[in-house]
């Protein structure tokens, strides 16, 4: 008997099952593309058309999202809930009577929504990706000699970043030596806060919904949506800046397993730009 005559040659059905399972395995790809380009265009309506209408864009968005979050399936619900809360907070920043307020009150309140919407989706999402950035198949990659060396260079990373900050931008936080101890205090605490909630963001969640949804580990999602961010300051380097950051923060991540390292590197450019350099 001929041992290869019950070997079957694969059918046409099996052959256009194969490609129906690669192009189903695409989709989520396309889904955070489609994702990113939809924020980044929200961002550029603000920036060049209008407040209002950038508020009205990103909440139609929001319902997308939201209905995606909860009626997705498997990786597209990651998608909706991560995409839900980066839409979510950027609604607060929009139409909560903000714009004329300092910066210290924008970073408080929106900060801590931000860490409270974070919280509620790591919490959702518990049952779809890991807590930590040791994300499924997708293991950390070689930090810079050890773990800690580069989580400190990261955070070193915060004084050129702020220093670039300060030439580029002029931000009304009150400067120390011009103002009372509590406001300081309120100041710090705020700007704290931001760099936490930004960090939680940015690249914790956005990185859990790149590994997750699009199967890849790169760094420059991140990097875009947080420098999309930074289109409404109408500054060139600004945007190209933050993109950097964003990129940079987001590679330390994937090295360290951690957001410690961004979040003091954050803090500091935060504190630099906003209460220790003149204007």
């Amino acid at each position: 008997m001929n041992p290869t005559a019950s070997v079957e040659a694969p059918s046409e059905s099996t052959g256009a099952e194969h490609r129906r399972r690669r192009s189903w395995a695409r989709q989520p790809r396309l889904t955070v593309s489609l994702y990113v380009m939809a924020f980044v265009l929200t961002e550029a309506i603000g920036a060049f058309v209008s407040i209002p209408a950038q508020a009205v864009s990103v909440g139609v968005l929001l319902v997308i999202a939201l209905n995606q979050a909860s009626l997705g399936y498997q990786s597209r619900r990651t998608a909706g809930v991560v995409m839900s809360v980066l839409f979510t907070s950027r609604l607060v920043a929009l139409t909560l009577p903000l714009q004329s307020t300092s910066l210290v009150t924008r970073s408080a309140v929106v900060g801590a929504a931000v860490v409270i919407m974070v919280a509620l989706a790591d919490w959702v999402l518990d049952n779809d990706i890991s807590s930590s950035r040791h994300v499924e198949s997708f293991p950390l990659k070689d930090p810079v000699v050890f773990r800690g060396l580069t989580t400190l260079l990261t955070a070193l990373l915060g004084v050129p970043i702020g220093f670039a900050i300060s030439a580029l931008l002029e931000i009304d936080t009150p400067r120390i030596g011009e103002a009372s101890l509590i406001v300081i205090s309120g100041a710090v605490v705020a700007l704290w806060l931001a760099a936490i909630s930004e960090e939680l963001l940015y690249r914790r969640l956005v990185a859990a919904m790149v590994h997750h949804t699009a199967g890849s580990r790169t760094t420059y999602i991140s990097g875009i949506l947080f420098a999309a961010s930074y289109l409404g300051t109408r500054n060139v380097g600004m945007v190209i800046l933050m993109f950097a950051t964003g990129a940079a923060f987001a590679w330390s991540c994937e090295r360290t397993g951690s957001i410690r390292g961004p979040v003091v590197a954050h803090g500091i450019a935060l504190m630099l730009a906003g209460l220790v350099l003149p204007n």
